[in-house]
């Protein structure tokens, strides 16, 4: 999943500096359509309705758990997410796309969150777990894979920003009329 948004969240380190075990973005979708369908494809992909906290009244939401287990009694490690590209100037292949600091994401920025969809167990603490275990009760959530600087909040853009924004923002949801566009 893709949105193109507006940063108004993010957290990526504890208030030691140390990195976080769950990071987080939020952006104001570009569109009401666009919070809207999220939104809708996450209710629709739980089992009872979804009651995450992936929504604000006009936010779109995505963390990831970044610990790695330990091997045979050792503990657990957190890892640093570094999946941070910057789109300024052409979007494709992250393998071909120069990488950039969580430093250079800034509330305000322009970017396009890359998400999966991700469910866990919902059921209570004392029901049966483990493998054979049923799944009745599931919430869904967007897990964050990467996250592309389109423009500063500053307005530095190395290309014509506003044509991919609209072509993003229509290929995600419902063709977006130019006025629901917050540009």
């Amino acid at each position: 999943v893709w949105v193109p948004g507006e940063v108004t969240n993010q957290y990526f380190y504890d208030d030691n500096g140390a990195p976080a075990k769950r990071v987080a973005i939020s952006v104001q979708p570009l569109s009401g359509r666009l919070h809207d369908t999220s939104k809708n494809l996450l209710n629709s992909l739980s089992s009872p309705r979804n009651t995450s906290a992936a929504f604000g009244p006009d936010q779109f939401r995505a963390t990831r758990w970044m610990t790695v287990r330990g091997q045979r009694g050792q503990p657990s490690s957190v890892i640093e997410f570094s999946d941070y590209y910057d789109a300024r100037t052409v979007l494709k292949d992250k393998l071909l796309m120069e990488k950039i600091g969580v430093n250079q994401i800034m509330e305000h920025d322009l970017v396009l969150i890359e998400a999966r969809i991700g469910r866990y167990n919902s059921e209570p603490a004392g029901e049966a777990r483990g493998k054979k275990r049923v799944m009745n009760n599931w919430q869904t959530f967007y897990d964050l894979q990467a996250i592309y600087l389109i423009q500063n909040a500053s307005g530095e853009c190395r290309f014509y920003c506003v044509a991919p924004i609209l072509i993003l923002a229509s290929a995600v949801a419902a063709p977006v009329v130019a006025d629901d566009l917050m540009i």
